[in-house]
């Protein structure tokens, strides 16, 4: 007589075919911020900025856009913040530094494009993409905030 016992599953489930929607989505991580590289780079702007006698805020997002260190000198306007954050979010998604991108792409065009970005990018220099991201800079002229982003990501001496 057969034994009615079903066998037992095997608990090593079959690794997912390519394509197959039900093993979930594939895994997107971006690489991790060093977050001693950003502060660094919000360092080397801030030394920048005061050999200059300016007050700025600085921002560095990663590859996704993602604000992932920011710091605002005393003094610097509120309306800084947000378009540092824009400088470098923009130099992120686009690869390229805000100047590079305000010279190329028509005006009108720019309105399109911050529109369905949600009002995230724009066209002012200061933002310039890195590694791993952008850094941006505002609250001095458009290029005092070039020249203290470009200082950012400038290596440090060994």
């Amino acid at each position: 007589m057969p034994d009615p016992t079903p066998e037992p599953a095997d608990p090593t489930p079959e690794p997912p075919e390519p394509g197959d929607l039900a093993a979930g989505p594939p895994d997107l991580t971006l690489e991790p911020p060093d977050l001693a590289a950003e502060l660094a780079m919000i360092a080397r702007a801030v030394v920048a900025a005061r050999a200059m006698d300016r007050r700025v805020a600085v921002a560095v997002v990663d590859a996704s856009g993602r604000l992932v260190a920011f710091h605002a000198m005393p003094g610097t306007l509120l309306t800084s913040d947000a378009v540092a954050v824009a400088k470098a979010y923009t130099s992120a998604v686009f690869g390229r530094s805000t100047r590079d991108l305000a010279e190329t792409v028509p005006a009108d065009r720019w309105a399109q494009i911050a529109a369905v970005n949600g009002g995230r990018i724009i066209q002012v220099p200061g933002g310039l993409p890195t590694p791993l991201g952008g850094v941006g800079v505002s609250g001095a002229s458009a290029d005092e905030d070039e020249r203290i982003a470009t200082a950012a990501l400038e290596p440090q001496p060994s």
